[in-house]
This record gives structure tokens, C-alpha cells and sequence, in this order.
């Protein structure tokens, strides 16, 4: 028997319509594949929105014409009456909105989240995994932890037992590019962002990947969800790609030492930090084998010794991929 899910979707940016896309694209193959029916039961932006619990058509989910202004916010989410939220919008990194609103009203709603967005998690991430479980519901978070690198997964589920110690993780495409074309193309900061804007890589204004507050946030999501501690942001010292010099960057060179700015999980005397530094590899380490947006993680543990993970280049297609893991997860946990 066919079990039908609905879901919504907060956020008609690019990935939010990349997202949409792929569901529709993949509706037969779930219904194959997992014996579910997915419905877009709603579709918003900031201002406007569509919702219907029997399911949106797809010529009316890209017409903005047909969008019902001011169909925003809790309104939307009680008229979509979906399943599951993919919170998709855009990141306030002190009010956490607009995605804490709607966090709250989905879990309020005893809807499952999957967060693309980070803003909400890293204001509130604590109080709405208590609320969720208060709620009977999940919250997942690997697209907003660390997009199409599984790190939430890896620490928490594939390495559960093996006494974490340290996690050392490139999790910011934006910085890894600009950094590994001025190492290896001798480019200049403003040269390689150049490069890396022309690509759809970087955004008109980088500072938020280059000065460190991308890989910060993503480290409090992952500490929340693969240690159950959750960090302030404030309290992530940073590193900054603008601080490396012509000369530091030419020594690497000869020195043969490739440089990355990495988010850095440390626990020790049942104690957590975070920070992300600017720090140098080896040839023989695996962050020297990246290059481009490539993004990498690496796990030093007390019982299993060193684990890396290289891949999960930025794209929306590769965030959209991570997102939808988590739903195929989630939908598994439904079914048993």
C-alpha cells in the first residue's frame, strides 16, 4: 500500500525551486522505490505562496502569478497541513528568521524539519531538537550542516562508539576555491575571486565565506547534531583567508603545503570546543589531494584511529541531494 506524505517547502530561492524540481522529478521513483506518494502540499516565499494538502500541480508551483500574496508564515503552514517542512529560505544569524518562525510553527504543527537553511538552528538549534522531541518529531540537518558532505552522519551514526576526539573539516566551497587558486595558479585574493564569481562559486559579497562565519555555523550545527552540545557562535574564534600574506602563501608553496580553512571540533576532558583556522597540509595528508570547491572532513577517533572523507562539491544540486537523504532517512524511520 502506497502511503501518501506531504510535504512544504519555505523558501522559492534557487535551491528552494531546485528542490521542488527534483521531488517531482523523483515522485514515481519514490512511489517504486519506497511505497510513498509525495505531494507539494505547499510552496512560499517571503511574500506570497501556494497551498494545497491534495498536492500543488507543477505549472502552478513555478507561476508566480497564481501565488496568493501575503500567504506567508503561520497562515501557510496551516493551510498546507504537510507531514514534513524543508526550511529553504534565507539565514539571520542573530534573530535566526524568518526560518526559527517557521521551525517553531511546523514543530508546533508535530511537523518533521529538514533544514537547509542555518540561521534558525544555529540561533535556536538547542530549543527546537528539545521541542521536536517534546513533539514526537525529527529534525535533520545535513544539507544546513555540511551540504552534500555527510559529516552529521559520519560522526554520529558511522562512528557512534569509537570515542571522537577531533574533527577537522573543510566546510566552506567558497574559501576551499579561492584558497586552492592562489596556491596552485599563484593567483591573487582579488584574482581568484574573480575566478571563482565567474564560476557561480562565490557570492557578490564573499565575506561571509571568506572570513570564516560560513565554516563557524556549520560547525555549531554539526557539534548539536553529532556531539548534543550546542555552541554559541560568538564563541567560534575565526580565521579569516583575507589574513594570509604573499609571503606565507609562497612559503607553502615551496614547502609543498597546502593550505585550507577548517572548521576544528576538539573534545577533551568531556569538554567541547570549536574554531576555524587557517592551517597548512602535508602531501601525505588527504586535504592535499582537493582542489577546487572540493570539501573534506577528517576523524581522529580513540578506538578506530583516522578517518577522511573528500568530495561534496558546492552546487544547489548537491544540497538539494542532501536534503532528500534526509528525507529518504526520515521516511524509513515512518515505515518501521
Amino acid at each position: 500500500m502506497t502511503r501518501e506524505i506531504r510535504v512544504a517547502i519555505a523558501g522559492a530561492g534557487g535551491v528552494g525551486r531546485a528542490l521542488a524540481n527534483t521531488l517531482l522529478r523523483r515522485r514515481a521513483e519514490y512511489r517504486d522505490r519506497l511505497g510513498i506518494d509525495v505531494l507539494i502540499a505547499g510552496f512560499c516565499s517571503s511574500s506570497a505562496g501556494l497551498a494545497d494538502p491534495r498536492g500543488i500541480a507543477q505549472d502552478a508551483l513555478f507561476d508566480r502569478a497564481v501565488w496568493r500574496q501575503g500567504l506567508t508564515g503561520a497562515a501557510w503552514l496551516d493551510e498546507v497541513q504537510a507531514d514534513v517542512l524543508f526550511e529553504a529560505g534565507p539565514s539571520d544569524y542573530v534573530s535566526g528568521q524568518p526560518g526559527l518562525g517557521y521551525f517553531e510553527g511546523a514543530l508546533d504543527r508535530k511537523m518533521h524539519c529538514i533544514a537547509i537553511a542555518k540561521g534558525a538552528l544555529v540561533c535556536a538549534g538547542d530549543r527546537l531538537t528539545a521541542r521536536a522531541a517534546e513533539q514526537g518529531v525529527r529534525v535533520f540537518a545535513s544539507a544546513a550542516g555540511a551540504a552534500a558532505l555527510p559529516v552529521i552522519d559520519f560522526v554520529s551514526h558511522d562512528l557512534a562508539g569509537a570515542g571522537v576526539e577531533r574533527v577537522e573539516a573543510v566546510l566552506t566551497g567558497t574559501a576551499a576555491f579561492v584558497l586552492d587558486e592562489m596556491w596552485r595558479n599563484n593567483q591573487n585574493l582579488e584574482d581568484a575571486l574573480a575566478v571563482a564569481r565567474e564560476l557561480g562559486i562565490a557570492e557578490a559579497d564573499p565575506t561571509f565565506d571568506l572570513d570564516g562565519f560560513d565554516t563557524a555555523a556549520k560547525l555549531v550545527i554539526i557539534a548539536g547534531f553529532a556531539f548534543g552540545e550546542w555552541l554559541s557562535l560568538a564563541d567560534v574564534p575565526r580565521q579569516s583567508v583575507r589574513e594570509i600574506t604573499e609571503a606565507q602563501m609562497q612559503a607553502w608553496r615551496s614547502s609543498a603545503e597546502k593550505p585550507a580553512l577548517v572548521g576544528v571540533i576538539e573534545r577533551s576532558d568531556n569538554s567541547l570546543s570549536a574554531r576555524v583556522s587557517l592551517q597548512a597540509y602535508k602531501k601525505d595528508h588527504p586535504y592535499s589531494r582537493t582542489s577546487g570547491s572540493t570539501k573534506g572532513v577528517f576523524v581522529v577517533t580513540r578506538d578506530l584511529g583516522e578517518y577522511s572523507i573528500l568530495g561534496g562539491a558546492s552546487s544547489p544540486a548537491a544540497t538539494v541531494a542532501a536534503a532528500l537523504k534526509d528525507f529518504e532517512h526520515l521516511v524509513r524511520e515512518i515505515q518501521r
